[in-house]
């Protein structure tokens, strides 16, 4: 179903990378800003999960012509250079994640590595809105410090989000309605008070409280993900775009011998980028699949030796990263841990998912796929090689779970992707040009 600010061209083909002014036309009007040059400022969390979909739509950006600066640690410059985009270094803003083996942080430090982050980085983005004079802000919504930059410059800003969308509907039923009682809530938050107090004296902005801090949508914001799949996608009003997955190939992965994967079914299993330590999960997925007819493309991520995990059968391709679009392609059922840009990716090729969460956000998708009926939970502890043979093997063969993820591929391809996300920016700061010839 077609968000109700769009009205649907049902002429267009529904294929990845379709142009979005093909797909929608636009029902909504923006409010109007005095420009200076002509650019956007996208400031990001240095996370992959949150960066990758925002790739190809700098590159769209720049492809019509529109000047972007991408603010990111020097680190992550090789991942904006293919964009066309400007890189400006800056301070990381969540090195407690980068420095701990594995990337784990607790849902409850977040909050206050959000704030720390923000002072760190701040007087740094601050620099580069006075050098380089963007007319606007595009942030991640888990990045405070973008959201900080546009106010502080006085500049439009546009949201983007990488998983959930929150509202007030969702973000109580999220939480079991633990937040009932706000300021109880952000007392338990270890550091966050401090961090705000620093945050408000360095830089005279009024004190953000644990609410408003999670939920601040901007007059436009964008979802990488189906309003179907969205919880209570129906209660986001006309501020919210939900232009599902935003795919492009990352070309950092190496090259696989994918006519290995001929002459049988094929999983594919990944933990993604950061709760990927898991080096007895990983036996247990070799165990469970060597000697099968399976094909088998297991990714293990950066922390995980593969030398130390035994013996690799021989239908199995075990690496440290895959070029997963690919796969993907070719997968019949992938295993994977819920993040949302894997789950948004198995979706668009109607992929069906054994969801192994690692964290309670991955929890809230893996039930979520359960309540639609497009895969299965497996909790860790529930992980043996009898039980995910047999949730794989189960998932394959269910016709019914083949439908409704043709459904919802649908519905992820309807969205517009990079392309639409791209062209509601442009409508949004009045600077829609003629796109790529």
């Amino acid at each position: 179903m077609c968000p109700a600010s769009y009205s649907y061209s049902s002429t267009a083909e529904l294929t990845p990378g379709a142009p979005c002014s093909a797909l929608f036309v636009s029902k909504t009007t923006y409010p109007s800003y005095p420009r200076g040059m002509p650019g956007a400022l996208f400031v990001n969390i240095p996370a992959r999960g949150h960066i990758n979909p925002t790739l190809p739509v700098v590159a769209d950006l720049v492809a019509r012509g529109e000047h972007v600066i991408y603010c990111l640690p020097p680190e992550d410059e090789l991942l904006i250079r293919p964009t066309g985009a400007t890189f400006r270094p800056v301070a990381n803003s969540f090195p407690e994640a980068r420095e701990r083996k594995g990337g784990a942080m607790s849902l409850s430090e977040l909050p206050a590595a959000g704030v720390r982050g923000a002072i760190r980085t701040l007087p740094e983005l601050l620099e580069i809105v006075v050098a380089d004079k963007p007319s606007y802000v595009v942030y991640d919504a888990y990045c405070l410090a973008g959201r900080l930059v546009a106010q502080l410059a006085d500049l439009p800003a546009v949201a983007t989000y990488a998983t959930y969308a929150f509202n007030e509907q969702v973000l109580f039923s999220v939480t079991s309605g633990r937040l009932s009682d706000p300021s109880s809530a952000q007392r338990g938050l270890p550091g966050f008070d401090e961090a705000m107090e620093e945050l408000v004296a360095k830089f005279g902005v009024p004190p953000i409280g644990l609410l408003d801090l999670l939920l601040h949508p901007e007059p436009l914001n964008i979802a990488f993900l189906p309003r179907e799949f969205q919880p209570a996608g129906e209660t986001f009003d006309d501020r919210w775009v939900f232009v599902g997955p935003s795919l492009a190939p990352r070309p950092e992965a190496e090259a696989l011998p994918l006519e290995h994967l001929e002459g049988g079914p094929v999983a594919y299993v990944s933990l993604g980028t950061v709760y990927n330590e898991r080096p007895d999960f990983f036996r247990t997925v070799l165990r469970a699949f060597g000697g099968t007819g399976w094909r088998v493309v297991v990714a293990t991520g950066n922390w995980v030796d593969t030398g130390d995990l035994g013996p690799v059968p021989d239908n199995v391709i075990l690496r440290p990263w895959v070029p997963q679009l690919e796969v993907l392609a070719k997968a019949d059922v992938f295993v994977g841990h819920g993040g949302m840009n894997s789950t948004m990716e198995a979706l668009a090729y109607a992929v069906p998912l054994v969801v192994v969460p690692q964290q309670s956000e991955q929890r809230v998708t893996a039930d979520r796929v359960a309540e639609l009926g497009l895969g299965q939970r497996l909790d860790p502890g529930d992980v043996t090689p009898e039980s995910l043979l047999e949730a794989v093997t189960t998932l394959a063969s269910e016709p019914g779970v083949a439908e409704r993820l043709a459904a919802m591929q649908k519905a992820a391809l309807a969205g517009g992707g990079h392309d639409r996300a791209a062209a509601e920016i442009l409508r949004f700061t009045g600077n829609l040009g003629p796109g790529p010839a």
